[in-house]
């Protein structure tokens, strides 16, 4: 798509809210009504709403040459653009006017909602306490490999840290927060308390003793370590481990200033400790899943599969192999929008559904091509 208005995801999810989703028609079962006017509405949704999730306020450049240019003019060297689609550009004006209709002097300001820095807020919460959920659940990660994370691992996370909240956080510093969340397993009471467990007999802990120090730590590091792995391993241990943090993360979120002439516009935001947390948190996990060779061999698979897939519909006369209703929306628009019809039909795949689709696309295995399949769409 890189000259048809490229593919970002918040766009994408504009465009499916309120065209792609089949709930409600303006003109019967006609999608596409008279003198090519676009009548999908998708789930028909209210304007206030819908500007909950419009997270930039900017059209993305139709063409690379556009994007070059872009960058070019204001002196940048942006390699991804977000926003929204040209397709929906009448779709977000009408959005603005209808927010800010008594207050039209903010129409040329930009665009957020309060309700979508609240959204912002609960996506950046949700990546960084779900996705350490997973990547415990997954045995990518444990407290006891996140608090003593590699050099190298701190390093990449400082990096894109300072990067993203415009900070001079230092590895040392990335490492304190990580024991803020996680270092209760290390606190003086609880070693002391695991100490008296396990050595009931012994009433005074002389911590100077050169020969019962040794044992004094190998206690506290197995405890430590097996607590560790026990959370990682026990759905409820990490759920509980997770919805404290969701907890903490919730209650550092604060009104920054209350908008009297235009109240939609108000401005919300995190207290610059949580703020800092939840980054740590969110660029940790990142790092240690996504960027892993093993997540990355299945990137790489899914990427090659989706090209593929769109190289294949793409070819003259192959709209035939989409489904009746993509079908119909092909025959009907014209330009790049025919391009853009078989993104959409792409991007509403769940995994499942695009490998069984690109395998019967690609092979004749037996019986493959009587397994029933669905076209569905993200949700």
């Amino acid at each position: 798509m890189i000259n048809n208005g490229g593919f970002e995801s918040n766009a994408q999810t504009l465009r499916l809210l309120t065209k792609l989703e089949k709930k409600y028609q303006i003109d019967g079962n006609l999608m596409i009504g008279k003198n090519r006017k676009d009548t999908r509405v998708g789930l028909n949704l209210t304007f206030r709403t819908i500007a909950s999730i419009l997270k930039y306020d900017s059209k993305i450049p139709e063409s690379k040459n556009d994007r070059d240019q872009y960058n070019k003019t204001n002196n940048m060297n942006k390699k991804f653009f977000k926003g929204y689609y040209k397709s929906e550009e009448d779709v977000v004006n009408k959005i603005k006017k209808n927010v800010l209709k008594e207050s039209p002097k903010y129409i040329k300001n930009e665009f957020k909602t309060i309700e979508c820095q609240i959204m912002d807020i609960a996506d950046d919460i949700v990546y960084s306490t779900f996705d350490l959920e997973d990547a415990l659940k997954a045995k990518f990660l444990s407290p006891f490999s996140i608090l003593f994370a590699s050099k190298n691992m701190l390093e990449r996370v400082k990096d894109k840290v300072n990067e993203n909240l415009q900070c001079d956080l230092t590895t040392t510093e990335i490492r304190d927060i990580l024991f803020g969340l996680f270092g209760r397993f290390y606190e003086m009471d609880n070693m002391m308390d695991i100490l008296r467990k396990r050595l009931p007999n012994e009433k005074d802990f002389d911590f100077n003793d050169t020969h019962k120090f040794p044992g004094y730590v190998k206690i506290i590091t197995a405890s430590a370590y097996n607590t560790s792995q026990l959370i990682s391993q026990d759905g409820h241990l990490r759920t509980d481990l997770t919805s404290g943090l969701i907890g903490k993360f919730i209650r550092g979120v604060k009104l920054d200033a209350f908008n009297n002439e235009c109240p939609p516009l108000s401005k919300v935001s995190l207290y610059d400790p949580i703020s800092k947390e939840i980054e740590v948190l969110k660029r940790l996990t990142y790092e240690s899943q996504i960027m892993s060779p093993n997540l990355k061999i299945y990137d790489y698979a899914g990427k090659d599969i989706i090209e593929n897939i769109f190289k294949i519909l793409n070819k003259k006369g192959n709209h035939e192999l989409l489904p009746m209703d993509f079908r119909d929306v092909y025959l009907a628009v014209e330009g790049s929008e025919k391009d853009r019809t078989i993104c959409d039909f792409i991007a509403g795949m769940t995994d499942q559904y695009a490998i069984q689709f690109h395998s019967k696309l690609t092979s004749r295995k037996p019986g493959s091509f009587f397994m029933p399949t669905k076209s569905t769409t993200l949700s």
